[in-house]
């Protein structure tokens, strides 16, 4: 068996190091020098920031885009990620997403967020149509905003309803009918959702129905049929389940102190929950809290007419709410840290209360234009600066016509 020869591996082969050796020393090998920079020989991170940095002009984006395939891959993820669909503009984003070359499949697949603006379009209708089709597929697609013209609603739930985007728990029967009517749809059309913000009429609301959401927030003023309902469709589903920040808007006719915990109810797993109403009883809300039996046994942070730290028009309005003496307002404070030790932050308006390391509720004021935190809890990735790369710091005004 020692007899045998071994084979040697060539690692080890001491010709071929001397060769490697005299190769090094070769006038050639000292003389080299490196390639000329270029375009290419940028990391992929730089790219990445330069892209970045350009996407807010379109026009300069663009050509980067068009230097190399390199750079196209770059700065398609910059400028597909977060997508505003409004006018013609949106009508071409929806018209290339639709196409379905592979490059289409491509940039479907790098929408992250979204956010639709139906209003003062002359091609409503169209753009709705539009959407419906596309949102199916966005397979990546976690935030969506849909600020919608109430005219267009009802006609955008129901293209939406054949594209399967609406999950409806409904009897079998009506289903295969539904099946042999029209084409099946997946149940699992845009399944990474988890951030919604609707701005137009509450039928959108259905949109959300049995899907696993993380943040609601309903910007419409809500009368008692349309709240009635919408807790109803969420009641013991994947989203009254799941569901952790909600922000609603109340009309002055619902009974807080009876709404509130039926939302809770209905929600509790909630850990951000904004309230807003015209003349909101505040006292009633805290008295609700600083019972032993609460609806809300999660809750983190309360907000009660929050203010905003951006003007929306028919959108970013400041409520008022009914005062009460202070110290009546200290002592449910101080009942609400002892019964609730999750809830560290209560909001008045532009008043903030947050617990300190003492047990206590010590107040803070949220004034104009850095009123964010309650952005940054109750809006995450909604937030304005993610579509539009500004920050807007005007003063929320009351609600009002277009400008």
């Amino acid at each position: 068996m020692d007899d045998v020869a071994r084979p040697v591996s060539p690692l080890c082969n001491s010709n071929i190091d001397r060769s490697v050796e005299a190769n090094m020393a070769s006038p050639a090998h000292n003389n080299w020098s490196p390639l000329p920079a270029n375009m290419l020989s940028l990391a992929t991170e730089t790219l990445d920031s330069i892209a970045t940095n350009l996407q807010w002009s379109s026009p300069e984006l663009t050509r980067f885009m068009l230097v190399c395939r390199r750079t196209a891959g770059v700065a398609e993820r910059v400028r597909y990620s977060s997508l505003i669909i409004s006018g013609g503009q949106g009508r071409r984003i929806l018209a290339t997403l639709l196409s379905g070359t592979r490059a289409s499949d491509r940039y479907c697949s790098l929408v992250y967020r979204l956010w639709y603006r139906g209003w003062a379009d002359t091609e409503m209708h169209l753009n709705a149509s539009l959407l419906a089709e596309t949102l199916p597929l966005l397979s990546n697609l976690a935030a969506i905003w849909l600020d919608a013209n109430p005219i267009d609603a009802v006609h955008m739930m129901n293209r939406m309803k054949k594209t399967g985007m609406v999950r409806e728990c409904i009897h079998p029967a009506f289903a295969m009918a539904d099946m042999r009517d029209s084409e099946p749809c997946s149940l699992w059309t845009i399944p990474k959702l988890e951030y919604v913000r609707l701005t137009g009429d509450p039928v959108l609301a259905g949109l959300t129905w049995h899907r696993r959401l993380v943040s609601l927030e309903i910007a419409h003023v809500l009368d008692h049929d349309e709240l009635a309902n919408f807790l109803s469709g969420a009641e013991n589903t994947l989203l009254g389940d799941a569901l952790e920040t909600l922000s609603l808007k109340l009309s002055k006719s619902i009974s807080v102190s009876i709404a509130f915990p039926l939302i809770g109810d209905t929600f509790p797993h909630l850990r951000n929950f904004s309230i807003e109403q015209t003349c909101l009883p505040i006292k009633d809300i805290l008295v609700k809290l600083a019972t032993p039996v609460s609806s809300f046994p999660r809750l983190r942070t309360l907000a009660m007419n929050r203010v905003y730290s951006y003007e929306i028009p028919r959108w970013g309005s400041v409520f008022p709410f009914e005062g009460f003496p202070l110290a009546d307002l200290e002592r449910l404070l101080s009942r609400i840290a002892d019964l609730h030790r999750s809830l560290y932050l209560i909001g008045l308006g532009a008043a903030l209360y947050e617990l300190d390391e003492h047990g206590r509720f010590i107040r803070k004021n949220a004034l104009y234009p850095v009123a964010k935190r309650w952005t940054s809890i109750l809006g995450v990735n909604l937030e304005i600066e993610k579509f539009v790369g500004l920050s807007l710091v005007y003063e929320p005004r009351p609600i009002g016509r277009d400008e």
